[in-house]
């Protein structure tokens, strides 16, 4: 199984978006993953709290997370 930051590393160099978006993959085991996006202006919508596209990003990387940690042995 990979850990966090070879999952970061991987997500980083695979997905550009991530590498824009900058989510942070902070602890993995097969059945759970601990994402963060961390907090900055530019990922805040117009009242100031995270937005939307920001929010989906970061579960989208959390599924992908979760799949490489869970799947990555099957290679």
């Amino acid at each position: 199984m990979l850990d966090a930051t070879a999952i970061n590393q991987v997500l980083a160099e695979t997905v550009p978006f991530n590498a824009h978006m900058g989510p942070v993959v902070e602890s993995v085991s097969p059945q759970r993953v601990t994402v963060i996006l961390p907090e900055s202006p530019e990922r805040l919508n117009h009242v100031g709290t995270t937005h939307a596209v920001a929010q989906f990003g970061l579960g989208e990387v959390t599924s992908g997370a979760l799949t490489l940690a869970a799947l990555w042995d099957l290679q």
